[in-house]
């Protein structure tokens, strides 16, 4: 029994160096570790669709899901401009009426996220091509925002579509030597189609001319004509003045029309 102890001992006082430097390398690289949450569907990812063509001209489309490692925070904005006018209303639609002058801005999400080189990523095809995952995701978004990328945010509050990386402020101090922390700001696009519509008019041939003749002399009912004033109509026109200027008449306005003969005419002479 003594004889066996002894050789157990030996045996370990050689071996203890081995085990040592084993436990040292196994410490030195660890496998990269992977939160268990993702397992399933992302909470928080962007999806990127790139349209690419392959050797016979044929249009391809490819869709890449990027997943953070750590969002910390995320902030969600929309704004509705309304006028500052006031706005007519009507008894049938009191409310309705306001759509006409108030119209939505896009919407804005800044998320504050968290990339580590110790951890491994969600897609083992994201975050590739530098020297550590921190850097790439840095250059990633970067290349995002370089391009004009649109892409689809999928945050926990709601999913955006046509969305653009705005705004990319990245904090790099001792405490992120090994990691990334950044605040990445999207902002949506609006998308609108514009119909082309090809006018019938040929302007080679001069000016169109109205299918109505602008005259003045016609009417729908015929021509106009001038037509005398009737004495009757003359004569309830006629107003009568008394003046105190000595020599001075009764006159008319008619009367000053017809003749230039009267007592008017012989007052003004003798002024």
């Amino acid at each position: 029994m003594a004889r066996t102890f002894f050789i157990i001992n030996e045996l370990t006082a050689l071996l203890r160096p081995v085990i040592a430097r084993a436990e040292v390398g196994a410490m030195a690289t660890p496998a990269p570790w992977r939160p268990p949450e993702w397992d399933g569907p992302a909470l928080t990812s962007m999806k990127v669709t790139e349209s690419k063509t392959d050797d016979n001209g044929t249009p391809i489309q490819s869709t890449k899901l990027y997943v953070f490692d750590a969002v910390m925070r995320a902030h969600h904005t929309r704004r509705l401009t309304i006028t500052q006018h006031p706005i007519q209303t009507t008894a049938d639609s009191p409310v309705s009426s306001i759509r006409d002058h108030a119209y939505p801005e896009p919407a804005q999400v800044t998320l504050e996220i968290e990339m580590s080189d110790v951890m491994a990523s969600y897609d083992p095809t994201s975050w590739q091509g530098n020297s550590s995952k921190s850097v790439n995701a840095y250059q990633v978004l970067v290349g995002l925002q370089k391009n004009r990328t649109l892409l689809t945010l999928t945050t926990r509050l709601e999913t955006y579509s046509n969305m653009a990386i705005e705004q990319i402020t990245a904090i790099d101090s001792a405490e992120t030597i090994y990691g990334l922390r950044a605040a990445v700001t999207f902002t949506e696009v609006y998308l609108a189609l514009a119909t082309a519509v090809k006018s019938s008019i040929n302007y080679s041939l001069g000016p169109a001319e109205s299918a109505r003749k602008q005259t003045t002399d016609a009417t729908p009912l015929g021509t106009v004509q001038a037509t005398a004033v009737p004495t009757s109509l003359q004569a309830s026109r006629t107003t009568s003045l008394t003046s105190t200027i000595p020599g001075a008449g009764k006159w008319s306005s008619i009367g000053l029309a017809m003749t230039k003969a009267g007592s008017l005419v012989s007052l003004a002479e003798g002024l």
